[in-house]
């Protein structure tokens, strides 16, 4: 009798938890899927998901050994340290004024760092097939949620002039939630006109959404993103020098038409 967690079938569940991670990336900024405000559908939707990772590594016995191995691969001070910091964080926790809210926000981050090293298993056992998913649907959550921005835009000329450019990402309660996913996807948006080079037709539709998601970021505000973009330009020049030279390029003329787009969209468009 073959014991459930060793059933071969088993070892590609670990692929569930990230898919749904994709498909909320994807579909929850611009689609309302529960009866409840979009705050609150946001969260229950991440706890399901990183509640169905920890359950995935008690059904799995090669995603615990894959674990075990990558634990045992860190350095000895990290391996020490990292158990010392989360038993920290439950005595702070329990000694707060509201323990239990506490020890919900600490199991939180244990939560989010299983499923990091979740990812990390799944690049190693799977490869480079990982990359290309996570950088096209990035892609394809870039494209929905500006269809949907573009479909407030073309509303703002049938009704009137909005209110505030934050009208535009109403499916964050604060732009800066949006600024948040921003700051993680556009390094991904960046190198698609890269994936298709043989297939030069798709070069210019995939060198204007990054452009348009930065033309958001300056519309939207979002300081941390933007500072968070130009550090992480200087750091690929200094850290990759021999291939730096035709990405710097099109980076360069990726944030130039974003900022442009921006301006014409603040001066001439939006009117608050």
């Amino acid at each position: 009798m073959i014991n459930i967690r060793h059933h071969p079938g088993f070892r590609h569940i670990i692929l569930i938890p990230f898919a749904l991670a994709l498909l909320a990336i994807i579909f929850l900024p611009s689609y309302h899927l529960l009866s409840i405000n979009w705050y609150d559908e946001k969260r229950v939707i991440t706890l399901f998901i990183l509640l169905s990772s920890a359950i995935s590594y008690i059904l799995s016995a090669r995603q615990c050994r894959n674990l075990s191995r990558l634990y045992l691969s860190w350095p000895r001070w990290l391996r020490y340290s990292l158990p010392l910091f989360f038993l920290l964080g439950i005595i702070s926790s329990i000694n707060s004024f509201n323990p239990f809210f506490a020890l919900v926000e600490v199991s939180n981050f244990a939560l989010l760092f299983l499923f990091c090293l979740q990812v990390a298993i799944i690049r190693s056992t799977y490869g480079k097939v990982i990359d290309i998913t996570i950088i096209l649907s990035f892609l394809l959550f870039a494209v929905l949620y500006l269809l949907d921005v573009s479909a407030s835009v073309y509303a703002m000329f049938i009704v009137g002039s909005i209110n505030s450019p934050f009208d535009l990402f109403a499916n964050f309660i604060n732009p800066r939630f949006f600024n948040q996913l921003q700051s993680t996807t556009f390094p991904f948006l960046l190198i698609t006109p890269f994936l298709f080079p043989k297939y030069t037709k798709f070069t210019w539709p995939l060198f204007l959404i990054p452009a348009c998601w930065w033309m958001l970021a300056l519309i939207a505000g979002g300081r941390g993103v933007t500072l968070a973009t130009l550090i992480g330009l200087i750091l690929s020049v200094c850290l990759f020098p021999a291939a730096w030279k035709k990405w710097l390029i099109s980076a360069a003329a990726v944030l130039i038409a974003g900022t442009i787009g921006a301006t014409v969209m603040d001066s001439y468009i939006l009117s608050f």
